[in-house]
């Protein structure tokens, strides 16, 4: 109980450093990088959704409801990273930003450990060492799409 309490406190704190440092919803690509609008509708909603989902999921007692937050912020999370991120694709050498792929890598990393913490059930998931190395690699893995399959955001804003 503690434990998901804290890893939904960290993604509230996670999203709340990616909103604040513009890396949560980065629009970066090609040779030319202009600056971006700190203030758009699009990341303001992004915001919006993931903390209020991840508030709920704190102020609620019953666990299939925290379940399915989790679960669902999560999933609106990845498809916004498949559909709309950039900063995969960035300057000359169209190489990723690295602060936006690190950012994003932990930002994987909290939301799959969390989301995970309601499966430990499933053998990969049914000690902490088995679930930090799957979870791990898993974030591992969907980074290295992103970069290598989806590095321009699909749907431009």
């Amino acid at each position: 109980m503690y434990k998901r309490t804290i890893l939904i406190l960290l993604a509230i704190g996670w999203t709340i450093i990616g909103f604040l440092f513009q890396l949560d919803l980065t629009q970066r690509s090609g040779c030319i990088i202009f600056p971006e609008t700190f203030l758009t509708p699009y990341r303001i909603s992004f915001l919006v959704i993931s903390i209020t989902f991840l508030g709920i999921c704190l102020l609620s007692r019953n666990e299939n409801v925290r379940q399915k937050l989790v679960v669902s912020e999560f999933g609106i999370w990845l498809a916004i990273l498949i559909l709309l991120k950039g900063g995969y694709a960035v300057g000359y050498g169209g190489i990723p930003d690295v602060k936006v792929m690190g950012y994003d890598y932990a930002a994987l990393f909290i939301r799959v450990l969390n989301a995970g913490s309601y499966y430990r059930h499933l053998y990969f998931f049914n000690t902490t060492r088995k679930q930090i190395i799957v979870t791990s690699l898993l974030s591992l893995a969907l980074i290295v799409i992103k970069a290598n399959v989806f590095a321009l955001p699909i749907v431009n804003l």
